[in-house]
């Protein structure tokens, strides 16, 4: 990890988790936020969906919130392909 919080590989290939509690544990941070912030071009190479877990959602509308954060994308030119899965997809 770089000191500005970025994760890659040396080809910048996307990053597997090591377990799965550690997904687990990225999933449970997620849901306390109230926005996931993500670089277009991380967006293009890994194309997530930066979505939630049913349970996650269920309890983040128990607590009076939307079932997910708010997706935000930051890019230097605007120009955003709508066919990557984070718009296809409310999860």
């Amino acid at each position: 990890m770089t000191v500005d919080g970025k994760i890659t590989t040396r080809k910048f290939a996307p990053v597997d988790f090591t377990s799965r509690e550690d997904k687990a544990h990225l999933f449970r941070q997620r849901s306390l936020a109230d926005a996931v912030l993500v670089g277009h071009s991380t967006l293009k190479r890994d194309n997530v969906r930066l979505g939630l877990p049913a349970e996650l959602r269920e309890e983040r509308i128990a607590r009076g919130e939307a079932p997910s954060p708010i997706r935000v994308i930051v890019s230097q030119e605007g120009k955003i392909d709508n066919r990557l899965k984070i718009f296809g997809s409310d999860v």
